[in-house]
């Protein structure tokens, strides 16, 4: 009898906490074959360009995810890299450091960069990993205020990105290292850094 009564309640807690749940301190949401948690003093926003958009306590800070399908594959990376290195060489952004990575862990293979730079006196940190899956191309990215960005970035890091799941399947891993590895320069920024 306790048995079938443990079955059922795990049936109905899974039922109910299927597309939005809470844990601890995060909210899990679904959407489409995505499901992510993120702080429940993250605040969801409605905007139509991106596949979602979350207000962080402070005023310019923001995470987002956005997709698009992507027919061109691996090039979609280097295309993607040169797009957003191509704003900090707006007078506005006084670029600061930067560091880019390859990882590849049994064949998942996505670039983990963070951007240091100036804007209009705050220095902001910017972080975004990027990948596919099924011939579709993510990026989840974070923007924080430098100087208070430690705690962010760290729950972002192991809180936040080990949840992001696609059609069921957990994209990351902390429990294990990646395979591989690699550092990516890009030396259009480092000639920015130089100035």
């Amino acid at each position: 009898m306790k048995n079938k009564f443990a079955i059922i309640l795990v049936c109905l807690i899974m039922v109910f906490s299927c597309n939005r749940k809470t844990n601890e301190n995060l909210i899990c949401i679904s959407k489409v074959d995505l499901e992510i948690c993120i702080l429940d003093k993250w605040v969801i926003q409605k905007i139509p360009d991106y596949f979602l958009y979350v207000k962080l306590p402070r005023e310019n800070d923001f995470f987002l995810i956005n997709n698009f399908d992507n027919p061109d594959g691996d090039q979609m990376f280097f295309d993607y890299l040169t797009g957003t290195h191509e704003r900090f060489f707006y007078s506005e952004l006084n670029l600061l450091d930067y560091s880019i990575y390859e990882f590849v862990d049994d064949g998942f293979r996505y670039i983990y960069s963070t951007y240091d730079y100036y804007n209009n006196d705050e220095k902001v940190r910017y972080v975004s990993i990027t990948f596919n899956f099924n011939h579709v191309f993510y990026d989840i990215s974070i923007r924080m205020n430098a100087d208070n960005s430690s705690e962010i970035e760290d729950q972002f890091r192991k809180l936040v990105i080990p949840s992001l799941k696609l059609k069921g399947k957990n994209m990351f891993d902390l429990r294990s290292e990646p395979d591989k590895i690699t550092e990516i320069s890009a030396e259009p920024l480092d000639s920015l850094l130089m100035k």
